[in-house]
């Protein structure tokens, strides 16, 4: 099934849980997931082949687990996890800069021209469902007439953003995603995949006993939170939902999410919305650092609709 333009809002999907049911949430798992295929340097060369066209890129430089490769001027690029399997290509920018005004197609039709790239280039999610549409943007540019005025702003690009869905549940984290940016007529200019199949066959359901009770979720949030903004802050719970989290290590595991605004003493300071996500697993088989935010989850939560509202100070 092809995914469908309708606009799912990762906020609204964590806002409609409620952590009152997490202690007796029926159907939390943990999900292995499957080793990738592309997890070697020949893999990086049939890649930089099959979207590039070339097998004439350089190594820019590489991390532990990443290869950066890049063409002569630098203007067609692939980035390749071998650990995961990840990567991202960027084809050449260059005839979209300046003034040039490309024709791009409606949203509805890039999302079918990357629903058919995917498919055409077999790295369509084995469950279409799992994919889900969750944000359409793009990239706009203004340039200046006789270098003084400001010139016509132009669409150069169209962004389309995916999350994922487990079980009903949404998935944040730094896996699970995928963004690809069209351009003229309907090319793919750039795709970021992190995605990795989970192995249903392999999936252990957890029990009540091995997750935190809602008083022990909601004081780990409380503790986080102010070890983020000092122990004065006040914070306002606007929502509150079980997702499952991809760290792109070798799970996916429940967690509880909390969208919250927090008020420091400092008068000078404007009301920050923060994301606080706590892991559920008494003892987890792979432990988490989540004090970072998520920027596209961050994104998505403010367009959700506010839930219970509730007052919490240090002193509480």
């Amino acid at each position: 099934m092809k995914p469908s333009l309708s606009l799912v809002s990762l906020g609204l999907l964590l806002l409609s849980g409620s952590l009152a049911t997490i202690g007796h949430a029926a159907s939390l798992f943990i999900y292995p997931l499957e080793q990738s295929t592309q997890t070697d340097t020949s893999s990086t060369a049939r890649l930089a082949k099959q979207f590039l066209g070339t097998t004439e890129l350089q190594a820019v430089y590489r991390t532990e687990d990443t290869l950066y490769l890049a063409s002569k001027d630098d203007s067609v690029r692939l980035e390749h996890n071998l650990a995961t399997g990840d990567f991202r290509f960027e084809r050449s920018l260059s005839r979209y800069l300046g003034d040039f005004a490309p024709k791009l197609p409606s949203p509805e039709e890039a999302v079918r021209f990357t629903y058919d790239f995917l498919k055409a280039n077999g790295i369509l999610p084995r469950n279409t469902e799992e994919l889900k549409l969750a944000h359409v943007g793009g990239l706009r540019a203004q340039g200046t007439i006789d270098g003084k005025s400001a010139g016509p702003v132009i669409d150069k690009l169209i962004t389309l953003s995916y999350s994922r869905l487990i079980d009903g549940l949404p998935v944040v984290g730094p896996g699970s995603k995928l963004v690809v940016n069209i351009g003229e007529g309907g090319e793919v200019v750039t795709l970021a995949r992190h995605w990795r199949e989970v192995n249903l066959d392999g999936r252990k359901e957890v029990s009540p006993t091995e997750t935190f009770t809602d008083d022990e979720v909601y004081a780990l949030a409380k503790r986080q939170i102010l070890s983020q903004f000092g122990p004065a802050a006040l914070f306002e719970v606007r929502g509150k939902g079980v997702a499952y989290y991809d760290n792109n290590g070798s799970i996916l595991q429940p967690v509880a999410v909390f969208e919250t605004q927090v008020i420091t003493q400092d008068d000078g300071v404007v009301p920050t919305n923060y994301l606080c996500i706590i892991p559920l697993l008494r003892q987890s088989p792979e432990p988490l650092n989540l004090t970072a935010l998520d920027p596209q989850a961050k994104e998505l939560i403010k367009q959700a609709s506010p839930l219970t509202r509730v007052i919490r100070t240090a002193s509480e």
